[in-house]
């Protein structure tokens, strides 16, 4: 993980400082899975410092209760992401 931040952002690697704009994550997954797939590290900023992400039950619950439409991600309840049918 640490020799793929320090090579930088990619075609196939994205950095993400945090959770806060969860649609811009979800269209970096859908660029991602258009082409040859890749790779986001939430947590780590543009130019490759990391930086954490704090994650807190209101986090995870805000996640947990977005609205569920056919072919998006979600949260669930075991704290992983997975494709919603």
């Amino acid at each position: 993980m640490f020799e793929a931040i320090k090579k930088g952002e990619s075609e196939t690697l994205e950095f993400k400082s945090s959770l806060s704009d969860f649609e811009e994550i979800l269209a970096t997954i859908s660029a991602f899975s258009n082409i040859k797939g890749g790779t986001i590290f939430v947590g780590v900023d543009d130019n490759g410092n990391i930086v954490g992400v704090p994650i807190g039950r209101r986090t995870l619950e805000n996640y947990r209760m977005r609205p569920r439409k056919p072919g998006t991600l979600v949260w669930d309840e075991w704290s992983k992401f997975k494709n919603f049918p």
